[in-house]
């Protein structure tokens, strides 16, 4: 089993086992030069069938979406993989799971904004993430006071049935520091590390820090 491969073998073996099951059935690699068979997660996502793992390389990507999908995406091992923006899992059917693991979501890299940096929604099946960092960017100056001053959430859990987070760390952004300068925005809020609504969650040796909030001074 490809999952059992990842987490077992040890990265030069696992590298050079790599390319030999590139081509294998439900077996997807993502790497940014595309030389095995996609630059970026959200194509392989499109494509895959349920059941398939998705492998990714290092290296940095855009943010994407499983919709109704069983699928397992994988950081190789010791591999850093970055993607820019958010990941979200949604309308898993009872039967389905999803497995995200090595990844570290950051901001927006890739041009993707939500306020959650992994929102999870409508899923009634089982949505693992392991081996994760979900690190919410600052709060920004806007100057139509839209929100956009606060920090950036963490996470987001919404109406899901089963979650598991192991070892996987989780982080809100801070909210806009305001002066003088930026105008009459109040500060920012923090952004919460977890948010969660009608879910049932467990945790695991996780890192759970809420953002801190801002402050005005004028």
């Amino acid at each position: 089993m490809v999952s059992q491969v990842v987490r077992y073998f040890g990265v030069p073996v696992f590298l050079a086992f790599l390319a030999s099951i590139a081509s294998a059935q439900g077996v997807r690699v993502v790497t940014p030069s595309g030389g095995l068979d996609f630059t970026e997660i959200q194509p392989a996502v499109d494509v895959a069938v349920d059941g398939d793992v998705l492998l990714v390389g290092e290296g940095s990507y855009s943010c994407f979406t499983v919709d109704g999908k069983s699928l397992s995406i994988v950081a190789v091992p010791g591999a850093e993989v970055q993607v820019g923006g958010y990941v979200c899992v949604q309308n898993l059917a009872a039967n389905q799971t999803v497995l995200l693991s090595g990844i570290k979501v950051l901001g927006t890299l890739g041009g993707c904004v939500e306020v959650e940096l992994l929102k999870l929604e409508s899923n009634q099946g089982f949505v693992r993430v392991q081996d994760c960092a979900f690190i919410g960017e600052p709060g920004f100056f806007e100057p139509w006071c839209f929100g956009a001053n606060n920090g950036r959430y963490g996470s987001s859990v919404v109406d899901c049935d089963r979650v598991a987070f192991l070892d996987t760390d989780l982080t809100g952004g801070e909210g806009l520091w305001q002066d003088s300068y930026n105008g009459s925005c109040d500060a920012g809020e923090g952004g919460s590390a977890l948010f969660a609504v009608r879910s049932n969650i467990a945790l695991y040796e996780c890192g759970i820090t809420g953002g801190r909030g801002g402050m005005a001074k004028y």
